[in-house]
């Protein structure tokens, strides 16, 4: 999608619309005899995380200057590592209490699914609201890599 012009924040609004689907499907299967729906969410799961995670390295790298460009990843990837590391106490923290609370395990997941599903689409609309906002005043944007050659593949290789 990147090479052909395409943005990389359609690349992450992607993500997160696999993401709520995948949050859905797997919070709907919770602890019924459903293999299938739940096999499908975290695929879905995954590869929504994976186009959002490749949408958001991109859209830093579009965004840098190359004097610049090892300082943004650096914290593009302390960033990112920060935000799994408090995701997945928060989530452990929330599943457990909820089943302290309610004694049922699967209504523990499905409140972390429901609020992951949540911001995922809080996420989504933001992206919508500022993408529409910015291209009415000023256009539509492009992706910095709008064919395959002008690619830097050298300074990827080595």
């Amino acid at each position: 999608m990147l090479w052909r012009g395409r943005s990389a924040v359609l690349l992450i609004a992607l993500g997160c619309v696999l993401g709520i689907g995948g949050f859905l499907g797997v919070t709907m299967a919770g602890g019924g005899p459903s293999p299938a729906i739940f096999r499908g969410g975290v695929t879905l799961i995954g590869l929504g995380r994976g186009m959002f995670i490749v949408g958001g390295l991109a859209l830093v790298m579009a965004l840098v200057d190359k004097n610049h460009a090892g300082l943004f990843l650096g914290l593009w990837g302390i960033t990112q590592a920060l935000a799994q590391g408090c995701g997945t106490i928060a989530g452990g923290l929330t599943r457990d209490i909820v089943q302290q609370l309610s004694s049922d395990v699967a209504l523990g997941y499905s409140v972390v699914y429901i609020g992951s599903l949540s911001l995922l689409a809080l996420a989504a609309g933001l992206l919508v609201v500022l993408r529409f906002g910015r291209m009415v005043r000023s256009g539509a944007m492009r992706s910095p890599w709008a064919g395959l050659d002008q690619v830097n593949a050298d300074q990827i290789i080595f």
